[in-house]
């Protein structure tokens, strides 16, 4: 465990930094949306892919330990219970820190799908289109109507 153990906190340390990288481009990524500023969002982006092609780094990193059975073959988050104090606290860090940025990811999620929403209304208002409207029959089944809305009536 202990040459595990020297392989392994490594990699969990560089993954607290890109994962609070990571975090700090999803909080500004959020103030990007609030203030709607596109040309901000696309370097919230970009830094978000930076830190999604690093943590792909360390993973490649860790399987190559893996393969030569340095460290255990499992994500270290889905490792078994280590009795180590400092792994334990690297690893409790890990997943607060992946937990904060997947609620932060859903709630940007949430903003950019309801501007979309918001857009495509407006396209098909022009359209004279109307709003697409989702209604399940008897069976659950999804059936899409389009309700038709004027944009001026003559």
């Amino acid at each position: 465990m202990n040459q595990q153990k020297t392989h392994l906190i490594p990699l969990l340390q560089q993954e607290l930094e890109v994962g609070q990288r990571l975090l700090d481009a999803l909080n500004n990524e959020f103030h990007c949306l609030q203030q709607r500023d596109p040309k901000a969002i696309e370097q919230a982006v970009a830094s978000k892919q930076i830190c999604v092609a690093e943590f792909e780094g360390i993973d490649h990193q860790r399987q190559q330990l893996a393969s030569q059975g340095d460290i255990p073959a499992q994500s270290p988050t889905h490792a078994p219970q280590t009795d180590d104090p400092q792994l334990k606290k690297l690893l409790q860090k890990l997943q607060t820190l992946a937990t904060e940025c997947h609620q932060q990811n859903l709630v940007n999620g949430g903003i950019t799908e309801l501007g979309r929403q918001h857009n495509q209304r407006c396209l098909n208002i022009l359209l004279g289109q109307g709003d697409q409207v989702s209604l399940y029959d008897q069976a659950g089944e999804k059936q899409s109507r389009t309700v038709a809305q004027q944009l001026a009536i003559a």
